[in-house]
C-alpha cells in the first residue's frame, strides 16, 4: 500500500468530521495537527482535531458531545474540544 492511501482515506474522513462539527456543533475554531496536517499520515496515524467553542459544559462532556455527532467508530481521531472564545 502506497503511503499517500493512509493520507488520502484520512483526508476523506476528516472532510466528513469537518462538515459534521461546521454545521450541527458551530465551533468558533477547528485546529488540525499531528501527521495528517502535516501531509506524512502512515497507516497507523488518525485525525488529530482541537475543537474550540464557547460553552459551559465540562470538559469531558464537550469531547461526549463531538464524539457522538461524528460517529467515530472505526475512524481514528484524538480530539480536544476546550471551551473559550478566539
Amino acid at each position: 500500500m502506497s503511503a499517500q492511501m493512509p493520507q488520502q482515506r484520512l483526508e476523506v474522513e476528516l472532510q466528513r468530521w469537518l462538515n459534521l462539527l461546521i454545521t450541527h456543533y458551530r465551533p468558533q475554531r477547528i485546529l488540525l495537527f499531528g501527521p495528517l496536517a502535516q501531509g506524512r499520515a502512515g497507516e497507523s496515524s488518525d485525525i488529530d482535531l482541537i475543537v474550540i467553542k464557547q460553552t459551559d459544559k465540562r470538559f469531558l462532556d464537550r469531547i461526549a458531545e463531538v464524539l457522538r455527532l461524528i460517529k467515530t467508530a472505526g475512524s481514528p481521531g484524538c480530539i480536544r474540544v476546550y471551551a473559550g472564545g478566539i
